[in-house]
């Protein structure tokens, strides 16, 4: 409590994340509540994969949508109620698939830059 009222937080460390990480963290802890997480929210950390463009073509979520458990739609994505009795089972396809799509994106990235680099060159 002194560590509060002196400096306004009782924080010892902190921790730089990834940018996966990050996002990782969003996921799970948006996925937690029964609101999931707005496309709004996400653009704050993942400004260049929106949640359909990561979500919306795995064929594992799709199985998840089809099945009723998770919802993805003009809201965001969600869990429905029958979703978040087993969130601890959906998080591990949904965080594969993150991890996917910001892979994806990283390469892709890096061979744009490499072409770019490559064109400036000549």
């Amino acid at each position: 409590m002194r560590e509060v009222q002196q400096k306004g937080h009782a924080t010892r460390r902190k921790i730089q994340l990834s940018h996966l990480e990050l996002l990782e963290e969003v996921l799970v802890m948006g996925m937690r509540m029964t609101e999931g997480i707005d496309h709004k929210h996400w653009e704050l950390f993942s400004p260049q994969l929106g949640l359909h463009e990561v979500f919306g073509t795995s064929s594992d979520v799709q199985e998840l949508l089809q099945r009723g458990q998770l919802i993805l739609d003009e809201r965001g994505l969600r869990c429905s109620w029958e979703g978040l009795a087993l969130l601890d089972s959906l998080l591990p396809a949904l965080l594969v698939e993150l991890e996917r799509r910001v892979s994806l994106r990283l390469q892709e990235d890096e061979h744009a830059k490499g072409q770019t680099n490559r064109t400036s060159n000549t």
